[in-house]
C-alpha cells in the first residue's frame, strides 16, 4: 500500500504521532506547477490554470474542497536569479471550486507551484 493511499485514506482522521498524541492529519488536497500561460506542466486535482490577465491566474479543482476554508502557498520561479517568490491568494475571490491568485510581476518567470490545504 503506497503512502499516498494511506495519507488520503485517513485525511481529516486523527492519527498517533512520534509521542502517541492523537492529532489530526492535514492532507495537500491540491497542487499543481504550471507556466505562466497557464499550461498545466504536473498536477493532482488541478483540472485547469486561467490566465485571465498578466498578473492573475484561476486555478480549477478537479474535485472541489469542502468549502472555501483551505489553506495555500504559491511559489513563483525566476529564472535570471534562481530565486522563489512567495505569492498573494486572494482568499476573497476564491471559491470551494477555484483559487485565484495575483502576480505581482511575471519578468523572468518561468512557473508556478501551488499546493491546497485543508
Amino acid at each position: 500500500m503506497s503512502n499516498a493511499r494511506n495519507i488520503a485514506s485517513i485525511a481529516g482522521e486523527d492519527v498517533l504521532n512520534a509521542s502517541n498524541e492523537i492529532v489530526p492529519v492535514y492532507a495537500c488536497r491540491a497542487w499543481c506547477h504550471f507556466t505562466i500561460t497557464g499550461s498545466i506542466d504536473a498536477a493532482s486535482n488541478v483540472s485547469s490554470v486561467d490566465d485571465t490577465s498578466d498578473s492573475v491566474k484561476k486555478i480549477n479543482f478537479t474535485t472541489a474542497m469542502p468549502d472555501e476554508f483551505y489553506a495555500c502557498a504559491l511559489t513563483q520561479i525566476n529564472v535570471a536569479d534562481s530565486t522563489y517568490y512567495t505569492n498573494l491568494v486572494k482568499k476573497d475571490e476564491s471559491t470551494a471550486s477555484q483559487l485565484q491568485t495575483y502576480i505581482e510581476s511575471e519578468a523572468n518567470t518561468t512557473g508556478y507551484t501551488i499546493a491546497v490545504f485543508r
